[in-house]
């Protein structure tokens, strides 16, 4: 059976733009695609990496073919996408508990619903959270058994 994992959107942009920790990243999209996890991210996924993938662009990080590319490449590695209105409720306690962003929260939401550990490269959420939960890694110290 498949481990489950949530990952967010700072991991998930790894999977399609080379930076530091791309290839941790690497790692978490081979097992899911081998059906060693099964990973999970909020359905708001698509725009938040559209957007760093757009952002990449505007700077002039990306040219206009490479940033298609990175978009279209994401929509074939996309995760299981779940609604973020069936955990709103429990973000928004999530995120006024933490002074955390709502966004950030419904990642974290959706691991406490599907029992499983949150990968994140976002140092800022990750630092908000650690001392509060274990199960929220970050993705350079996270393991795949």
């Amino acid at each position: 059976m498949a481990r489950p994992l949530v990952v967010d959107a700072s991991v998930a942009a790894k999977w399609v733009l080379r930076e530091v920790g791309s290839s941790d990243a690497a790692r978490i999209l081979d097992a899911f695609r081998r059906g060693h996890l099964s990973v999970f991210a909020p359905s708001l996924l698509v725009e938040e990496v559209a957007a760093v993938i757009a952002t990449r662009f505007r700077r002039n990080l990306l040219n206009s073919r490479q940033a298609v590319e990175a978009f279209e490449q994401m929509l074939i590695y996309l995760p299981t996408l779940v609604r973020s209105n069936d955990v709103a409720r429990s973000a928004m306690r999530l995120a006024t508990q933490h002074r955390a962003s709502f966004y950030d929260c419904l990642y974290l939401a959706w691991s406490f619903e599907l029992k499983c550990d949150l990968v994140t490269a976002d140092a800022r959420f990750f630092r908000s959270l650690n001392n509060s939960y274990t199960h929220v890694t970050m993705l350079g110290a996270f393991r795949i058994h």
